[in-house]
């Protein structure tokens, strides 16, 4: 799509604020099961390789990011997530 959405959410840091604005865009709701953050580079340029796992209604999802920074790739996690979901919605899952 070419569709652009903005939100601004506050939270307890950038990772439950990007957690609370996916949630408002969406309106899929999430409960962040799993976090973690892994260097999938070295060096000072390092790419950060983010891995979410989350519940929505009962189904644990995935969702992976990669970036130089690591908000970016929590982002890109919980979107990736998301598509799952949407996904199973669409397939009757």
């Amino acid at each position: 799509d070419t569709e652009h959405t903005e939100e601004v959410s506050a939270g307890d840091g950038p990772i439950d604020a990007a957690f609370w604005a996916t949630e408002k865009i969406t309106g899929i709701k999430l409960a962040c099961k799993d976090f973690q953050v892994h260097s999938a580079t070295l060096g000072r340029d390092a790419l950060g390789e983010v891995t979410v796992e989350v519940d929505h209604n009962g189904q644990t999802f995935r969702g992976r990011g990669v970036s130089t920074d690591s908000v970016e790739a929590t982002v890109q996690a919980i979107l990736s997530a998301v598509n799952r979901i949407a996904l199973a919605k669409q397939s009757g899952e």
